[in-house]
């Protein structure tokens, strides 16, 4: 049975990005299907698996993106292209999508509702500048809780991360980096992120951690379930307790 935190116990809440606020990472996987067939590879699962796979397993220091890249280009022997050429590749086929991608279900709702209760409120993601801008210039987002106007200049990147030399997820890092932003404390806080590598980058900063459903995670459900009491399937969870 999902189980809710009480918002009231916290000045500050930090969301994860990709498969949080967003179902993005099939959108993603598509993106990556197409220009892996259109380049004349055969796939060898679905991407989706690929992804999920390679995610739960992320340790490095790098950008998530470019790492991911230059394991497709090793996988699908794709080794006419740099890892940046096949990103500039994708974002011909992702960049309209994205723009174009809501909210998931009730989340920007439940956003604005943190908000008029004057929670501080930031974005931790393994996503890079470029990626983010994308959501900044997204139709469906301005159009009910635009990025800028929830989150101000509380956005971790993980060029924001490289930039101040720290370590990604699953460090505690990037969320330390958005602690410091806040002037929040970690047990002044909770998280909500959708993966295991989320779960426990939040776990290492001492940061109060609920899980949002995404089916990208669903090999790490028990460990997800054990992190942690906190689970929801929808922010439309969230939001009801905080109106009734």
């Amino acid at each position: 049975m999902n189980q809710c935190p009480n918002i009231s116990k916290y000045n500050g809440i930090l969301f994860d990005r990709d498969g949080t606020l967003f179902d993005s990472n099939d959108v993603m996987s598509i993106a990556d299907e197409e220009l892996i067939c259109s380049l004349g590879a055969t796939l060898r699962q679905s991407i989706q698996d690929e992804w999920a796979n390679f995610y739960r397993n992320y340790t490095g220091n790098d950008g998530i993106s470019l790492v991911w890249a230059a394991h497709l280009i090793d996988t699908y022997n794709l080794k006419s292209l740099t890892a940046n050429e096949y990103l500039e590749h994708r974002s011909n086929i992702l960049n309209e999508r994205i723009r174009k991608l809501p909210y998931k279900d009730n989340a920007d709702k439940f956003l604005i509702a943190l908000r008029d209760m004057s929670i501080q409120l930031a974005i931790v993601t393994l996503g890079d500048d470029a990626s983010m801008n994308l959501y900044r210039q997204n139709e469906k987002v301005n159009a009910t809780a635009p990025i800028d106007f929830i989150f101000g200049n509380n956005i971790v990147t993980s060029d924001l991360v490289k930039r101040n030399g720290l370590r990604q997820k699953p460090e505690p890092d990037p969320n330390l980096l958005a602690l410091k932003m806040l002037g929040l404390m970690p047990e002044e806080c909770l998280i909500f992120e959708d993966s295991l590598i989320g779960l426990i980058s939040a776990q290492r900063a001492g940061i109060d951690i609920c899980i949002t459903y995404d089916s990208h995670s669903n090999k790490d459900r028990e460990a997800l379930k054990q992190g942690t009491p906190y689970h929801i399937s929808n922010f439309g969870e969230m939001l009801n307790d905080l109106l009734y």
